[in-house]
């Protein structure tokens, strides 16, 4: 999309350098009584003898060589600057556990599109690093042995949006631990 706009930007520029000139010196023509077109006639046949005269130019080899080097040298520089700018694994993709509002969280990224989702979000057991299990009224470990679990009130039905909306937040504010905590 954003290509076909740049597109459409750059032929409305190319027209209107051509359209604007050859209207004006047109104008001009007929205020000084030349025949129509007389100078936009002059002005290509002056194009046409600079080309002839540039295709004309002796060219050493060296030169080519040279043209060719630096073209390929700008094109790797300008891919390499936007291979660095555009990176396609953030450094948030490491950043799958975290505590927040006094529970352990573990989830996991996917791409959609040009941005990044939080898939998988669970409330995971500190002892056992296992999710936790609903059963109500209680968030609690699977584990036999663990009597571990969090009281579940309804306010903590919107716990996980808060949670989401922290965990992007830290990813795009880059504040989460560079290890697991």
């Amino acid at each position: 999309m954003k290509l076909k706009q740049r597109t459409k930007r750059i032929m409305e520029w190319v027209g209107g350098s051509i359209v604007v000139p050859v209207v004006i010196v047109s104008l001009t023509d007929f205020i000084n009584e030349k025949k129509p077109f007389e100078t936009v006639i002059r002005s290509i046949c002056w194009a046409a003898d600079a080309l002839y005269g540039f295709g004309m130019y002796e060219v050493l080899i060296w030169q080519v060589l040279a043209g060719i080097m630096s073209i390929s040298l700008l094109t790797w520089i300008i891919m390499r600057l936007h291979k660095n700018k555009y990176d396609p694994n953030p450094a948030f993709l490491e950043y799958t556990e975290d505590k927040m509002h006094g529970y352990s969280w573990r989830w996991e990224w996917r791409k959609q599109g040009n941005d990044y989702a939080i898939i998988d979000l669970k409330m995971i057991c500190p002892i056992h690093g296992i999710p936790l299990v609903h059963g109500f009224p209680y968030w609690e470990c699977p584990h036999e042995n663990c009597h571990h679990g969090y009281l579940y009130s309804p306010v903590d039905e919107s716990l996980e949006d808060k949670v989401k909306f922290l965990i992007h937040d830290n990813a795009k504010a880059n504040r989460f631990p560079k290890s697991p905590p």
